[in-house]
């Protein structure tokens, strides 16, 4: 959701996504994950289509390729080598894999406020806190 409000919001495919199990599924979509299924859904109610959207495999070298990486997925799911990476930053966020669809809704509203906040200068250390606060 993150790589989509970005790249919506800067009008570039600058943003990417990965994760640390996606070489188990390299061929992949979202959309043929069960679980991504409702993360689709809502983020089509916004006239984002990431159905065709696959993910990369985080690696050491992945990491050095960006000025910054946000990670939104379960802190106990994270590599110890990446929380301690100068250019990560986590946003604490339910899990989306076991959200309801109501509650991915609410989801997809925070990572676009933080996305917006982000790319238009409003972040207070890139971690979602609006600075206007």
């Amino acid at each position: 959701m993150a790589k989509a409000f970005y790249n919506k919001f800067t009008g570039t495919n600058d943003a990417d996504s990965a994760g640390i199990k996606a070489c188990l599924y390299p061929e992949k979509r979202l959309s043929d994950f069960v679980t991504s299924t409702n993360a689709v859904r809502v983020m089509k109610e916004v006239g984002i289509d990431m159905s065709d959207s696959c993910r990369q495999q985080l690696t050491k070298d992945l990491v050095e390729k960006y000025d910054l990486i946000i990670n939104v997925a379960p802190q106990n799911k994270t590599p110890g080598w990446l929380k301690k990476h100068p250019k990560y930053h986590e946003w604490q966020l339910v899990n989306l894999n076991t959200s309801g669809i109501a509650a991915l809704r609410l989801i997809r509203d925070e990572i676009e406020t933080r996305v917006y906040n982000l790319v238009y200068g409003r972040m207070n250390k890139y971690n979602g806190s609006n600075c206007d606060k």
